[in-house]
């Protein structure tokens, strides 16, 4: 990015960078995913990784780690 970039372009960019990231990480094989590390609330996850819990992309953003994984698991990893 320039720093000469007209302020509508980048506002395009970013528009664009944000619409291309799960397109980019549902093509990958690994489960992708990314929690808030204070309260452990998924902000997102690619297919694969909702999958793997019984979710899809849409529905385990918002939810938490223990939500997800059950809270037993939570808690053999939370130390980690």
């Amino acid at each position: 990015m320039s720093l000469r970039q007209n302020p509508s372009e980048i506002t395009v960019t970013a528009t664009s960078a944000a619409q291309l990231l799960p397109l980019l990480a549902d093509s990958i094989p690994a489960l992708v995913a990314y929690f808030v590390k204070e309260n452990f609330r998924c902000l997102f996850a690619n297919k694969a990784y909702a999958r793997s819990f019984g979710l899809d992309e849409y529905s385990i953003v918002g939810k938490t780690v223990p939500e997800i994984i059950g809270a037993e698991a939570f808690a053999a990893i939370k130390p980690y």
